[in-house]
């Protein structure tokens, strides 16, 4: 069962993203040149972070659907190069791993929490190790 206070947190966002057609807009645009600025970003920065404890959350929940100027196609391409943006980052540590939290979209935090605070509890004791 949903978490209340994350089921109202939800509701929320959707009421102040839902109510302003610009942000789809802007999403669009950020995600037609993402695949661009990360090779860009790669190419002059970090290829490496060792054995450094790391852990990647990612949304089990599309936190973007097809509609309000976004066709299907362009969410499907943004939850694609996500998908190798995360994968590359988790690939940056001989130590990193990917939790996939099923409950959730862009927002973990507020859907479910716990596996935020596991995630960092885990982190800090393999960095104590």
């Amino acid at each position: 069962m949903a978490n209340p206070h994350a089921q109202r947190g939800r509701e929320t966002y959707i009421g102040v993203v839902c109510s302003d057609t610009k942000w789809f807009e802007t999403a669009r645009k950020e995600s037609a040149q993402a695949a661009d600025a990360m090779a860009s970003a790669r190419a002059k920065h970090i290829r490496s972070l060792g054995s450094i404890p790391l852990v990647v959350l990612s949304a089990g929940q599309a936190s973007v659907t097809a509609g309000r100027g976004i066709s299907a196609e362009v969410v499907e391409q943004m939850q694609v190069v996500q998908n190798e943006l995360q994968a590359e980052l988790v690939a940056l540590s001989s130590n990193g791993k990917r939790v996939i939290a099923q409950e959730s979209g862009h927002y973990i935090q507020v859907s479910q929490p716990e596996l935020v605070v596991d995630a960092i509890r885990e982190v800090v004791e393999a960095a104590r190790r």
